[in-house]
């Protein structure tokens, strides 16, 4: 009983250990960073990656992904976007998905990328949810379902998605997936002409609202 006790105690030690360090390595990375030094930045935010610090692993493929600090690298993006989403971040969901819509340091697969918008969705990040609709409402990779591109739009309008906004209330007015339904069309519209949507403008203007 003894000796069980001690391998949890060590067991329990070198858990917080590695949390602590990977923390540790993390806001140094962001002090680096704050202070323009991306390079001593990269170095942290790669140790507390390693270690399974999913913020780490998503702002280390941020900055491979965009070229921060010099070292532009989509391949090495796409492997720490992997690793946070399979950790279940949703905005590395996300990423990831479109990723693998684009063919961006993987493999270009259309269906590997619906399946992680769905995760995103699910988990309620409103980009991977407009981007779910627009899959479903086009049925290129999916076969088409107006409902279920409605469903999705409704979801990322709900958190405020301007593009979402402007295509669900289109959707009332053409009758695509949705009962018509102009007043709840015009509200959805300038909702999205609000925060600058064009197209929402446009069609505001041609209703005469």
């Amino acid at each position: 009983m003894k000796g069980l006790r001690l391998i949890f105690l060590a067991s329990l030690l070198l858990f917080v250990n590695t949390a602590c360090t990977r923390y540790v390595d993390y806001y140094q990375g962001i002090k680096a960073f704050s202070n323009r030094d991306y390079k001593n930045a990269e170095i942290h935010f790669k140790r507390a990656a390693e270690k399974g610090y999913v913020k780490a692993q998503f702002t280390l493929a941020n900055m491979y992904f965009v070229g921060i600090g010099g070292r532009q690298d989509n391949n090495e993006a796409a492997k720490w976007f992997r690793k946070a989403a399979d950790s279940g971040h949703a905005e590395a969901q996300t990423t990831l998905g479109v990723l693998y819509s684009a063919g961006i340091g993987v493999p270009k697969d259309g269906r590997e990328a619906v399946g992680w918008l769905q995760k995103a969705a699910l988990q309620g990040d409103g980009r991977a949810q407009h981007m779910l609709g627009t899959t479903y409402l086009r049925g290129a990779v999916v076969p088409k379902d107006e409902k279920e591109a409605a469903k999705w739009f409704r979801k990322a309008a709900d958190q405020g998605n301007a593009a979402s906004q402007a295509v669900l209330g289109s959707m009332y007015l053409a009758v695509s997936g949705v009962p018509r339904d102009e007043n709840e069309a015009v509200k959805l519209l300038r909702k999205a002409a609000e925060k600058g949507n064009t197209y929402a403008k446009e069609t505001l203007q041609k209703l005469g609202k």
